[in-house]
Protein backbone atom coordinates (compact mmCIF):
# COMPACT_ATOMS: atom_id res chain seq x y z
CA UNK A 1 0.00 0.00 0.00
CA UNK A 2 2.85 2.43 -1.10
CA UNK A 3 3.92 2.11 2.49
CA UNK A 4 1.20 3.92 3.94
CA UNK A 5 0.11 1.19 6.18
CA UNK A 6 0.12 -2.07 7.02
CA UNK A 7 -2.98 -4.69 6.94
CA UNK A 8 -2.92 -7.97 8.73
CA UNK A 9 -5.19 -10.64 6.89
CA UNK A 10 -7.24 -13.12 9.45
CA UNK A 11 -7.22 -16.57 9.10
CA UNK A 12 -11.55 -16.81 9.05
CA UNK A 13 -11.23 -21.12 9.56
CA UNK A 14 -8.81 -20.26 12.87
CA UNK A 15 -11.10 -17.81 14.12
CA UNK A 16 -13.69 -20.12 14.99
CA UNK A 17 -11.45 -22.75 16.45
CA UNK A 18 -10.75 -19.99 19.00
CA UNK A 19 -11.51 -20.83 23.01
CA UNK A 20 -15.15 -19.56 23.87
CA UNK A 21 -16.23 -18.41 20.19
CA UNK A 22 -20.19 -19.43 19.77
CA UNK A 23 -19.91 -22.78 17.54
CA UNK A 24 -23.09 -23.24 15.28
CA UNK A 25 -24.09 -27.10 15.97
CA UNK A 26 -25.57 -29.28 12.98
CA UNK A 27 -29.11 -28.76 13.88
CA UNK A 28 -28.73 -25.39 13.90
CA UNK A 29 -27.67 -25.11 10.41
CA UNK A 30 -29.75 -23.19 7.75
CA UNK A 31 -31.59 -25.98 5.57
CA UNK A 32 -33.22 -22.98 4.20
CA UNK A 33 -37.03 -21.42 4.74
CA UNK A 34 -39.63 -23.38 3.29
CA UNK A 35 -43.59 -22.09 3.10
CA UNK A 36 -45.27 -23.93 5.84
CA UNK A 37 -47.44 -25.39 3.52
CA UNK A 38 -44.79 -28.12 2.47
CA UNK A 39 -43.67 -28.84 6.20
CA UNK A 40 -44.57 -32.44 7.49
CA UNK A 41 -45.49 -33.42 10.86
CA UNK A 42 -47.72 -32.05 13.57
CA UNK A 43 -47.81 -27.79 13.57
CA UNK A 44 -47.41 -26.39 17.07
CA UNK A 45 -48.04 -22.98 18.46
CA UNK A 46 -46.86 -20.58 21.24
CA UNK A 47 -47.51 -17.31 22.14
CA UNK A 48 -45.00 -14.52 22.16
CA UNK A 49 -44.43 -12.00 23.98
CA UNK A 50 -41.80 -9.32 24.33
CA UNK A 51 -39.38 -9.25 26.79
CA UNK A 52 -36.61 -6.06 27.17
CA UNK A 53 -35.43 -6.12 23.75
CA UNK A 54 -36.54 -9.98 23.16
CA UNK A 55 -39.21 -11.52 21.51
CA UNK A 56 -39.70 -14.90 23.53
CA UNK A 57 -42.46 -17.23 22.95
CA UNK A 58 -44.08 -20.11 24.97
CA UNK A 59 -46.33 -23.05 24.16
CA UNK A 60 -50.08 -22.27 24.32
CA UNK A 61 -50.42 -25.56 26.67
CA UNK A 62 -47.41 -24.45 28.83
CA UNK A 63 -49.75 -21.48 29.83
CA UNK A 64 -52.23 -20.94 32.10
CA UNK A 65 -53.86 -17.50 31.87
CA UNK A 66 -52.69 -13.97 30.61
CA UNK A 67 -53.78 -11.24 32.99
CA UNK A 68 -54.07 -7.61 32.71
CA UNK A 69 -53.21 -6.63 35.81
CA UNK A 70 -53.15 -2.65 36.92
CA UNK A 71 -51.55 -3.13 40.78
CA UNK A 72 -49.25 -5.34 42.55
CA UNK A 73 -50.02 -6.33 46.38
CA UNK A 74 -46.90 -6.08 48.06
CA UNK A 75 -45.26 -9.43 49.74
CA UNK A 76 -43.33 -10.21 52.65
CA UNK A 77 -41.20 -11.65 50.11
CA UNK A 78 -41.05 -9.26 47.95
CA UNK A 79 -37.32 -8.85 46.74
CA UNK A 80 -34.83 -9.92 44.27
CA UNK A 81 -37.10 -10.67 41.12
CA UNK A 82 -40.43 -10.94 42.85
CA UNK A 83 -42.21 -7.68 42.81
CA UNK A 84 -45.44 -8.67 44.66
CA UNK A 85 -48.13 -10.92 44.38
CA UNK A 86 -51.46 -10.92 42.89
CA UNK A 87 -55.29 -12.90 44.22
CA UNK A 88 -56.03 -14.96 41.42
CA UNK A 89 -59.69 -16.33 42.40
CA UNK A 90 -58.76 -16.73 45.67
CA UNK A 91 -55.14 -18.03 45.59
CA UNK A 92 -52.21 -16.37 46.08
CA UNK A 93 -49.55 -15.71 43.22
CA UNK A 94 -45.95 -14.00 42.87
CA UNK A 95 -45.14 -12.06 40.32
CA UNK A 96 -41.54 -12.11 38.81
CA UNK A 97 -40.20 -9.63 36.88
CA UNK A 98 -38.88 -11.87 33.72
CA UNK A 99 -37.04 -9.42 32.02
CA UNK A 100 -34.72 -8.80 35.20
CA UNK A 101 -34.95 -12.48 36.02
CA UNK A 102 -33.27 -12.61 32.02
CA UNK A 103 -31.27 -9.85 32.83
CA UNK A 104 -32.29 -7.53 30.64
CA UNK A 105 -32.88 -4.89 33.27
CA UNK A 106 -32.70 -4.55 36.62
CA UNK A 107 -35.93 -5.10 38.75
CA UNK A 108 -39.33 -3.07 38.29
CA UNK A 109 -40.75 -3.07 41.47
CA UNK A 110 -42.47 0.54 41.18
CA UNK A 111 -45.96 1.15 40.86
CA UNK A 112 -46.24 1.86 37.53
CA UNK A 113 -44.80 -2.16 36.69
CA UNK A 114 -47.86 -3.41 35.70
CA UNK A 115 -48.83 -0.17 33.40
CA UNK A 116 -49.31 0.09 29.76
CA UNK A 117 -48.98 -2.76 27.42
CA UNK A 118 -46.99 -4.88 30.32
CA UNK A 119 -49.08 -8.37 31.10
CA UNK A 120 -48.72 -11.37 33.26
CA UNK A 121 -48.57 -14.68 32.45
CA UNK A 122 -49.72 -17.10 35.32
CA UNK A 123 -48.00 -20.77 34.88
CA UNK A 124 -48.47 -23.41 36.90
CA UNK A 125 -45.67 -25.53 39.37
CA UNK A 126 -47.23 -28.29 40.62
CA UNK A 127 -50.14 -27.03 43.13
CA UNK A 128 -48.83 -24.00 42.93
CA UNK A 129 -48.98 -20.64 40.69
CA UNK A 130 -46.44 -18.00 39.95
CA UNK A 131 -47.02 -14.93 37.24
CA UNK A 132 -44.11 -13.85 34.74
CA UNK A 133 -44.28 -9.96 34.10
CA UNK A 134 -43.89 -9.06 30.48
CA UNK A 135 -43.61 -5.80 28.30
CA UNK A 136 -46.51 -6.93 26.04
CA UNK A 137 -47.94 -10.08 24.71
CA UNK A 138 -47.72 -9.86 20.69
CA UNK A 139 -49.15 -13.20 18.69
CA UNK A 140 -49.97 -16.45 18.21
CA UNK A 141 -47.50 -18.20 15.74
CA UNK A 142 -47.69 -21.48 14.44
CA UNK A 143 -44.51 -23.44 13.39
CA UNK A 144 -43.12 -26.68 12.91
CA UNK A 145 -40.35 -28.36 14.25
CA UNK A 146 -38.03 -27.40 11.45
CA UNK A 147 -38.69 -24.61 12.09
CA UNK A 148 -36.69 -24.46 15.90
CA UNK A 149 -32.83 -23.27 15.15
CA UNK A 150 -30.74 -24.88 17.93
CA UNK A 151 -28.86 -21.95 19.75
CA UNK A 152 -25.02 -21.56 19.31
CA UNK A 153 -23.05 -23.23 22.23
CA UNK A 154 -21.98 -20.56 24.49
CA UNK A 155 -22.20 -20.12 28.24
CA UNK A 156 -24.95 -18.38 29.61
CA UNK A 157 -26.58 -18.55 33.32
CA UNK A 158 -30.02 -18.52 31.78
CA UNK A 159 -29.52 -20.37 28.44
CA UNK A 160 -31.22 -23.45 29.83
CA UNK A 161 -34.85 -21.78 30.04
CA UNK A 162 -34.54 -21.66 26.02
CA UNK A 163 -35.39 -24.38 23.27
CA UNK A 164 -34.06 -22.45 20.36
CA UNK A 165 -35.10 -19.77 17.71
CA UNK A 166 -37.98 -19.83 15.74
CA UNK A 167 -37.01 -18.69 12.39
CA UNK A 168 -39.91 -18.37 9.73
CA UNK A 169 -39.65 -16.61 6.69
CA UNK A 170 -41.26 -12.75 6.65
CA UNK A 171 -41.79 -13.30 10.38
CA UNK A 172 -39.17 -11.79 13.27
CA UNK A 173 -37.02 -14.26 15.04
CA UNK A 174 -38.84 -15.94 18.63
CA UNK A 175 -36.27 -17.03 21.32
CA UNK A 176 -38.84 -20.54 22.01
CA UNK A 177 -38.70 -20.94 26.38
CA UNK A 178 -38.43 -23.79 28.00
CA UNK A 179 -41.03 -24.48 30.04
CA UNK A 180 -39.77 -27.43 32.42
CA UNK A 181 -36.72 -25.03 32.97
CA UNK A 182 -38.29 -21.95 34.35
CA UNK A 183 -40.08 -24.01 36.81
CA UNK A 184 -36.92 -25.73 37.91
CA UNK A 185 -35.24 -22.56 37.98
CA UNK A 186 -33.98 -21.81 41.43
CA UNK A 187 -35.29 -18.41 41.67
CA UNK A 188 -38.58 -19.45 40.76
CA UNK A 189 -38.62 -22.63 42.56
CA UNK A 190 -37.50 -20.08 45.97
CA UNK A 191 -40.16 -17.96 45.17
CA UNK A 192 -42.75 -19.81 44.67
CA UNK A 193 -42.46 -22.60 47.08
CA UNK A 194 -41.50 -19.38 49.88
CA UNK A 195 -44.85 -17.86 48.71
CA UNK A 196 -47.19 -20.82 49.03
CA UNK A 197 -45.67 -21.38 52.82
CA UNK A 198 -46.39 -17.91 53.89
CA UNK A 199 -49.84 -17.62 52.40
CA UNK A 200 -50.91 -21.33 53.79
CA UNK A 201 -50.08 -23.49 50.51
CA UNK A 202 -53.17 -25.78 52.12
CA UNK A 203 -55.81 -23.70 51.15
CA UNK A 204 -54.43 -23.23 48.01
CA UNK A 205 -54.18 -27.00 47.27
CA UNK A 206 -57.48 -26.90 48.32
CA UNK A 207 -58.45 -24.35 46.12
CA UNK A 208 -57.12 -26.31 43.51
CA UNK A 209 -58.22 -29.38 43.98
CA UNK A 210 -62.10 -27.88 43.85
CA UNK A 211 -61.76 -25.67 40.90
CA UNK A 212 -59.94 -28.47 39.04
CA UNK A 213 -63.35 -31.13 39.73
CA UNK A 214 -65.53 -28.43 38.96
CA UNK A 215 -66.96 -29.47 34.99
CA UNK A 216 -64.90 -28.70 31.76
CA UNK A 217 -62.70 -25.83 31.69
CA UNK A 218 -62.73 -23.59 28.23
CA UNK A 219 -59.63 -21.11 27.40
CA UNK A 220 -60.80 -18.01 25.93
CA UNK A 221 -58.84 -14.78 24.50
CA UNK A 222 -60.50 -11.54 25.21
CA UNK A 223 -60.39 -8.51 22.78
CA UNK A 224 -61.42 -4.82 22.47
CA UNK A 225 -63.60 -3.56 19.95
CA UNK A 226 -65.21 -0.70 21.25
CA UNK A 227 -65.90 -3.16 24.27
CA UNK A 228 -64.33 -6.71 25.15
CA UNK A 229 -65.64 -10.03 23.76
CA UNK A 230 -63.95 -13.19 23.70
CA UNK A 231 -63.03 -16.36 21.72
CA UNK A 232 -62.63 -19.67 22.30
CA UNK A 233 -58.31 -19.97 21.69
CA UNK A 234 -58.87 -23.29 19.32
CA UNK A 235 -60.70 -20.98 16.60
CA UNK A 236 -57.99 -18.78 16.60
CA UNK A 237 -55.04 -20.05 14.54
CA UNK A 238 -52.87 -16.64 14.70
CA UNK A 239 -52.23 -13.75 15.76
CA UNK A 240 -50.42 -10.72 13.87
CA UNK A 241 -49.65 -7.01 13.70
CA UNK A 242 -51.74 -5.41 11.22
CA UNK A 243 -50.02 -5.36 8.14
CA UNK A 244 -48.78 -2.42 6.42
CA UNK A 245 -49.15 -3.65 2.18
CA UNK A 246 -52.36 -5.47 1.56
CA UNK A 247 -53.26 -6.54 -2.14
CA UNK A 248 -56.20 -4.02 -3.14
CA UNK A 249 -58.42 -6.41 -5.84
CA UNK A 250 -61.35 -4.17 -7.16
CA UNK A 251 -64.69 -4.45 -6.37
CA UNK A 252 -63.85 -5.50 -2.43
CA UNK A 253 -66.47 -4.55 0.13
CA UNK A 254 -66.02 -1.48 2.32
CA UNK A 255 -65.49 -3.24 5.22
CA UNK A 256 -62.52 -5.20 3.58
CA UNK A 257 -59.15 -3.64 4.00
CA UNK A 258 -57.69 -5.72 1.76
CA UNK A 259 -56.10 -9.46 0.78
CA UNK A 260 -53.08 -10.33 3.14
CA UNK A 261 -50.54 -12.73 1.74
CA UNK A 262 -49.69 -14.55 4.34
CA UNK A 263 -47.01 -17.32 3.84
CA UNK A 264 -48.40 -18.32 0.00
CA UNK A 265 -52.23 -18.30 1.71
CA UNK A 266 -54.51 -15.29 0.16
CA UNK A 267 -57.04 -14.41 2.65
CA UNK A 268 -59.79 -11.08 3.59
CA UNK A 269 -58.41 -8.78 6.67
CA UNK A 270 -61.89 -7.39 7.72
CA UNK A 271 -61.97 -4.21 9.65
CA UNK A 272 -64.71 -5.35 12.81
CA UNK A 273 -65.66 -1.90 13.19
CA UNK A 274 -67.09 -1.16 9.55
CA UNK A 275 -68.76 -4.71 9.23
CA UNK A 276 -70.89 -4.00 12.26
CA UNK A 277 -71.24 -0.25 11.92
CA UNK A 278 -69.70 0.99 15.07
CA UNK A 279 -67.76 4.68 15.66
CA UNK A 280 -64.55 4.37 13.35
CA UNK A 281 -61.46 4.88 15.73
CA UNK A 282 -57.67 5.99 14.60
CA UNK A 283 -54.98 3.57 13.99
CA UNK A 284 -53.00 2.52 17.33
CA UNK A 285 -49.90 0.46 17.92
CA UNK A 286 -51.90 -2.15 19.90
CA UNK A 287 -54.40 -3.17 17.34
CA UNK A 288 -54.10 -6.90 16.08
CA UNK A 289 -55.28 -9.20 13.87
CA UNK A 290 -57.04 -12.50 14.71
CA UNK A 291 -56.60 -15.15 12.20
CA UNK A 292 -59.52 -17.78 11.48
CA UNK A 293 -59.57 -20.72 9.53
CA UNK A 294 -62.52 -23.37 9.39
CA UNK A 295 -64.30 -25.08 7.28
CA UNK A 296 -66.19 -22.04 5.87
CA UNK A 297 -63.36 -20.02 5.34
CA UNK A 298 -59.94 -18.51 6.26
CA UNK A 299 -60.19 -14.65 7.63
CA UNK A 300 -58.42 -12.04 9.28
CA UNK A 301 -60.62 -9.95 11.71
CA UNK A 302 -58.98 -6.71 12.92
CA UNK A 303 -59.23 -5.70 16.46
CA UNK A 304 -58.39 -2.99 18.82
CA UNK A 305 -56.49 -4.50 21.43
CA UNK A 306 -55.87 -8.04 22.35
CA UNK A 307 -56.64 -7.95 26.42
CA UNK A 308 -56.13 -11.61 27.87
CA UNK A 309 -56.60 -15.04 27.57
CA UNK A 310 -58.72 -16.62 30.50
CA UNK A 311 -59.70 -19.90 31.68
CA UNK A 312 -63.50 -20.56 32.37
CA UNK A 313 -65.23 -23.79 34.00
CA UNK A 314 -68.34 -24.64 32.66
CA UNK A 315 -70.08 -24.81 35.66
CA UNK A 316 -68.84 -21.73 37.55
CA UNK A 317 -70.35 -19.70 35.08
CA UNK A 318 -73.38 -17.86 34.35
CA UNK A 319 -75.50 -17.57 31.68
CA UNK A 320 -76.85 -14.16 31.28
CA UNK A 321 -80.11 -13.24 29.29
CA UNK A 322 -80.09 -11.86 25.10
CA UNK A 323 -81.34 -8.61 26.13
CA UNK A 324 -77.69 -7.40 27.97
CA UNK A 325 -76.07 -7.95 25.32
CA UNK A 326 -78.44 -6.20 22.55
CA UNK A 327 -76.47 -2.78 22.77
CA UNK A 328 -73.84 -4.00 20.38
CA UNK A 329 -75.79 -3.93 17.14
CA UNK A 330 -75.80 -6.29 14.34
CA UNK A 331 -72.28 -7.57 16.64
CA UNK A 332 -74.74 -9.85 18.94
CA UNK A 333 -75.41 -11.49 15.96
CA UNK A 334 -72.73 -13.57 15.74
CA UNK A 335 -72.73 -13.69 19.59
CA UNK A 336 -72.66 -17.19 20.48
CA UNK A 337 -73.10 -16.60 24.26
CA UNK A 338 -73.16 -14.70 26.97
CA UNK A 339 -71.58 -15.16 30.67
CA UNK A 340 -70.63 -13.77 33.85
CA UNK A 341 -67.60 -15.06 35.47
CA UNK A 342 -65.43 -14.05 37.82
CA UNK A 343 -61.57 -12.09 36.99
CA UNK A 344 -58.51 -12.58 38.31
CA UNK A 345 -59.54 -10.61 41.23
CA UNK A 346 -62.70 -12.20 42.04
CA UNK A 347 -65.03 -9.65 40.23
CA UNK A 348 -67.81 -10.45 38.24
CA UNK A 349 -67.38 -9.60 35.03
CA UNK A 350 -69.38 -10.08 31.46
CA UNK A 351 -67.96 -11.81 28.57
CA UNK A 352 -70.12 -11.72 25.00
CA UNK A 353 -68.62 -14.94 23.42
CA UNK A 354 -67.73 -14.89 19.60
CA UNK A 355 -68.27 -17.58 16.80
CA UNK A 356 -65.78 -17.70 14.11
CA UNK A 357 -68.19 -19.75 12.24
CA UNK A 358 -70.68 -17.58 12.43
CA UNK A 359 -68.83 -14.31 11.42
CA UNK A 360 -67.17 -16.28 8.81
CA UNK A 361 -71.25 -16.61 7.15
CA UNK A 362 -71.56 -12.88 7.93
CA UNK A 363 -68.31 -12.23 5.40
CA UNK A 364 -69.55 -14.46 3.02
CA UNK A 365 -73.11 -12.61 2.56
CA UNK A 366 -71.89 -9.02 3.44
CA UNK A 367 -71.59 -6.41 0.66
Amino acid sequence: MDGQRIIQILNIHALFDLENVPKETQDGRSEGRHGLRNRKGLRQQCISFLVGPAKCGLGISEIQEILKVEQLTNSALGNGYCIGVIDLRGTTVPVIDFSALLTYRECDSSTEATKGDRRIIVLRMGEEFFGLLVDSVESIVSYYKEDLKTFPAFQSSRREMFKGCISIEENEDILLLDHTNILSNDEVMQITHGHSKIYNASNNKLKITKASGVGTKRTFITFKVDQIFAIGISEVKEIIECPDMLLQPPGMPKYCRGVLNLRGDLFPIVDAQIMYGLESRSEKKSNKVLIFKNADARFGLVVDSVEAIISINNEAKVRLPDLLYSNVGSMAEDVVEAIQSKDSSGVNQNLLILNSSSIAKRIKTAG
